[in-house]
């Protein structure tokens, strides 16, 4: 149980996010959790970050040191190529975001091959989790071995959801789903050209993925008899 080490959510964007957070704000009070698009700068946070018991946000590895006593992360992870397409379609409907007037007007196939999205269509799981600026793949994998309690997975988030508050010592995990992208192509209805060419841009990412999808195998594995009958129980609801 990592019940007493402050808990950083390494929020990748597109990842399942909105829907783990309301969850996690169940879990802890108001003035404990500190939101970073919400609550100003890492500089601010610092000032007094040992007042809380839970920083949230997109931010890269590395928050923890800044803190004074013990934490540690979670994170979800995804799909690369169904990361990019949720990107996509999350910003043709987001009048408010500051990418929205590059993307309005230009197809998803443009989006992908269009260098200004760079950072949004390429390795950027790999950039998030290795906290450097050159998507080093080898410090991405170190980090989720050694820093983080759980790494889940979006495909399978009620099993990630379970294993999150098995660690934690969470309750009431019920949810709705936020934030879900509606009316969204899969991507058999993309040119194959697009899609290989994501497949190429997001090696890393892929990698990343694999890798991620085996720390939390292990961590299903790891769980009791009991958890595991606790976990069937929680996926029949």
């Amino acid at each position: 149980m990592e019940e007493n080490k402050t808990l950083i959510y390494l929020h990748i964007p597109k990842t399942g996010g909105q829907t783990l957070k309301a969850i996690i704000k169940k879990q802890y009070p108001n003035d404990k959790v500190w939101r970073f698009h919400k609550d100003g700068k890492t500089k601010q946070l610092v000032r007094d970050p040992d007042q809380y018991l839970c920083l949230i946000g997109h931010r890269n590895f590395g928050i923890h040191r800044h803190l004074n006593k013990p934490s540690t992360y979670i994170t979800m992870l995804r799909d690369p190529i169904e990361r990019v397409i949720s990107i996509y379609y999350y910003l043709l409907r987001s009048p408010g975001h500051n990418l929205y007037n590059k993307v309005k007007d230009i197809s998803f196939g443009d989006f992908v091959f269009d260098k200004r999205f760079q950072r949004q269509t390429e390795n950027l799981q790999t950039l998030f989790i290795s906290g450097t600026s050159s998507n080093d793949l080898s410090t991405a994998k170190n980090n989720l071995r050694e820093y983080f309690s759980v790494v889940g997975i979006m495909e399978r988030f009620d099993e990630s959801l379970f294993l999150m508050s098995q660690e934690f010592g969470w309750e009431n995990i019920e949810y709705e789903k936020k934030n879900v992208t509606q009316n969204r192509p899969s991507r058999e209805q993309f040119p194959k050209e697009v899609i290989d060419t994501l497949k190429k841009k997001n090696e890393l990412d892929f990698e990343l993925y694999e890798y991620g999808k085996e720390l939390f195998e292990e961590k299903l594995k790891s769980l009791s008899e009991t958890a595991k009958q606790q976990l069937n129980q929680f996926l029949q609801k």
